[in-house]
């Protein structure tokens, strides 16, 4: 089939997912919210017919660069990076089977060039932030061709936050063609107090993970079904000025000690129509861990 085939014909607007990836052990415990959840976007994806997913994972951003810059994986076969250390052998043996066809890298880096943005094409693998759930959730193989986006360079906390916005405002086009945008993140994201907390035993929180997985909740899926919208459709006032306060909370840092697992939400956010309300899907704490999840569309 050609180019034009592919990308030409629509299959009507395709949702967002925004997902909390987790770590290596959640893909084999089964039990895990985090896990069960998976599996439901997983049917979710099946069922929506897609052409193609857009991933944006925590686990890539370019190092430099202007802020509206992007790097595109145009690898058509993707290895897995096993970027995880300490765990036992067989975590190193997983295997995924994906596929990025030159059309969908095409696609991509020609709206993201339209918007304004310097595209640098890679080569490289999947990391563990996009095939830790997709593997948990489609097994050793997905059918759906798969290209990874990076998120920009980070500058400062605050226009981190914007840049993502823009980002994901950037890529929504691609969702008339039949391209999902999943973003691969964690709502609340502090290691080092996760596992000092797992060490008190099941069902103990961090006081911030509670507070600021709310706040983000509040942000991206807010109360009303009514967001606002600017005069030409592009930003979502009421919902990016929630989102960009985030960065001013006094949980925030706590949260957060860096900004990457957030940015991917706020990406999920930007590629949302302003009539897009979403839902949050899940809402799972452990110790200093978030695993909230959200969809639009």
């Amino acid at each position: 089939m050609s180019t034009n085939a592919h990308v030409g014909a629509s299959t009507g607007r395709a949702p967002i997912w925004f997902i909390a990836h987790g770590g290596p052990p959640t893909m084999y415990d089964r039990q895990h919210p985090a896990y069960k959840h998976w599996l439901r976007v997983a049917r979710e994806i099946k069922e929506s017919k897609l052409k193609a997913i857009v991933f944006i994972s925590a686990h890539w951003q370019r190092e430099d660069g202007p802020s509206k810059s992007v790097s595109v994986n145009v690898a058509e076969t993707i290895p897995l990076v096993y970027d995880f250390y300490g765990f036992p052998k067989h975590y190193y043996e997983e295997t995924f089977e994906t596929r990025n066809p030159e059309w969908l890298s095409k696609a991509v880096r020609d709206q993201l060039s339209s918007k304004g943005y310097h595209v640098e094409s890679v080569e490289r693998g999947l990391d563990h932030g996009v095939w830790v759930p997709l593997l948990a959730a489609f097994g050793p193989k997905l059918d759906i061709p798969l290209i990874q986006v990076s998120l920009p360079p980070s500058t400062r906390p605050d226009q981190d936050g914007i840049d993502a916005l823009q980002l994901g405002a950037a890529l929504r086009p691609l969702r008339d063609q039949g391209f999902a945008i999943v973003g691969g993140g964690q709502p609340v994201h502090n290691l080092r107090d996760f596992f000092r907390y797992s060490q008190m035993g099941p069902g103990v929180k961090a006081p911030y993970a509670q507070s600021f997985a709310t706040a983000l909740t509040q942000a991206l899926v807010p109360p009303s079904s009514h967001p606002s919208k600017d005069e030409d459709n592009t930003t979502d006032p009421r919902r990016w000025d929630a989102a960009k306060a985030l960065f001013l909370r006094p949980d925030y840092r706590q949260a957060h000690p860096t900004s990457e697992h957030l940015l991917p939400a706020l990406v999920a956010l930007g590629a949302a129509h302003s009539d897009e309300a979403g839902t949050e899907q899940i809402d799972h704490i452990d110790g200093a861990l978030a695993w909230n999840m959200y969809r639009y569309g």
